[in-house]
């Protein structure tokens, strides 16, 4: 019996579909899928389909994940504390920085005082600790920066987030020394911190003296 020839699907036969694929048969191979065009496109395509192996781990897939934007971050903390100043009374008595205007603007205080955990807290939880060091002095930067308020009551905020602050750059450097970091690079964080942190970085020169390299 010769072969049973199957419709070919075009303009001339439209609507016809194909009969079903027999049992056994060769199935053709899929088009080669699309570029991904995000991060997470990509690295769902690492661990399903064209990373090896051995490249399934954590640590191998590092290489591929971009470093933090940091600049980012530094434009957010830096918009948000620009809304304090911009949330400002007019006022035509006494300071400008009295109760009264501290309680017109008190939730932007709040939300700069939020915003500075949540993206510490995000760097932290990427355990990217070279960044976390990075932030932590962005972040001060911005404390200091921000208004200094008349009644020392409504300054409190600073010395909490600062305390935070300290705790986490703490917690990076701990991890950088428990970490697979060499002499040089131990060196580069406590050349870059040694002076405004003096106390953080003796457990760095400690660590780098034991490493032999």
């Amino acid at each position: 019996m010769p072969p049973v020839k199957r419709p070919r699907l075009g303009p001339a036969n439209a609507g016809l579909t194909p009969p079903p694929r027999r049992a056994g048969a060769a199935v053709a191979p899929a088009a080669a899928p699309v570029a991904a065009t995000t991060f997470d496109d990509a690295l769902a395509d690492l661990l399903t389909t064209t990373a090896p192996l051995s490249l399934r781990t954590a640590a191998a897939l590092e290489p591929f994940v971009p470093p933090p934007d940091l600049d980012a971050v530094a434009a957010r903390l830096a918009a948000a504390n620009a809304a304090i100043s911009g949330a400002l009374p007019q006022s035509k008595y006494g300071s400008s920085l009295d109760d009264f205007c501290y309680r017109r603007v008190a939730s932007h205080v709040a939300a700069l005082a939020d915003l500075i955990g949540v993206e510490g807290a995000r760097l932290e939880a990427a355990a990217e600790w070279s960044a976390v060091l990075r932030y932590v002095d962005v972040a001060m930067a911005e404390v200091r920066d921000s208004l200094l308020w008349d009644d020392a009551h409504h300054n409190k905020w600073r010395g909490a987030v600062e305390k935070k602050l300290a705790w986490l750059a703490l917690k990076a450097v701990r991890a950088l020394i428990k970490g697979p970091a060499g002499r040089a690079e131990l060196a580069a964080v406590a050349e870059a911190y040694g002076e405004r942190w003096p106390t953080l970085v003796k457990p760095l020169r400690t660590a780098i003296a034991k490493r032999k390299h």
